[in-house]
């Protein structure tokens, strides 16, 4: 995968919804654990690494998961899963 490309794609660098690239959203932990001030739609983008033994593996390979990203013209939060739906959601870098 062609993690220079993908980063290109990302808002600032890092931050992504990723419904837009077919991932699920966090809300499903939120839920879980709690959810805090910090939680919204946008995602960052760490990195990609193998998945530990008995660990769940997304169900496409990074080829396609590449392609869904570079096929992003735009990140639209209103895509997006996020426990506060009627909450203005901005891109960080508007924070």
């Amino acid at each position: 995968m062609d993690l220079e490309k993908l980063r290109g794609k990302l808002d600032c660098g890092e931050y992504f919804i990723p419904e837009q690239v077919g991932l699920e959203s966090i809300d499903d932990l939120t839920e879980q654990f709690g959810a805090n001030e910090d939680d919204d739609d946008w995602h960052e983008f760490v990195g990609v690494r193998n998945p530990a033994p008995g660990e769940e593996l997304l169900e496409t390979d990074g080829d396609a998961l590449l392609k869904a990203f570079l096929a992003v013209e735009h990140w639209d939060p209103a895509l997006g899963d996020s426990l506060a739906k009627w909450a203005r959601c901005v891109s960080p870098r508007e924070r």
